[in-house]
């Protein structure tokens, strides 16, 4: 079990890699995504049948509007219907990394 602390105005959700959690008295299942209500801290407990690998991810709140598709998300599903379309046509990265 590990708690720890978090900024109450940012919003905090955690990605479960591998293993099964108890997060707030409810079984998460592994590949899932919780998203945590408003408080100073998030208590993340493993199962005792196997090994608990999660991402914690907390960050200022952008208060926009979200479109979600599969891998992207988007403002409007307008947004979305165009990424998906350039994702289709090879067009969806602009640029190529400079490495």
């Amino acid at each position: 079990r590990i708690t720890l602390p978090v900024k109450p105005e940012e919003t905090v959700f955690a990605f479960l890699i591998q293993g099964d959690a108890v997060i707030d008295a409810h079984l998460i299942s592994e590949k899932t995504a919780v998203l945590f209500g408003a408080g100073d801290s998030v208590s993340i407990e493993a199962t005792p049948d196997r090994e608990l690998r999660v991402v914690l991810f907390s960050g200022k709140a952008l208060h926009e509007p979200i479109a979600w598709g599969g891998p992207i998300v988007m403002n409007t599903r307008e947004e979305l219907d165009l990424a998906f379309s350039e994702l289709r046509n090879s067009t969806f990265i602009k640029e190529k990394p400079v490495l």
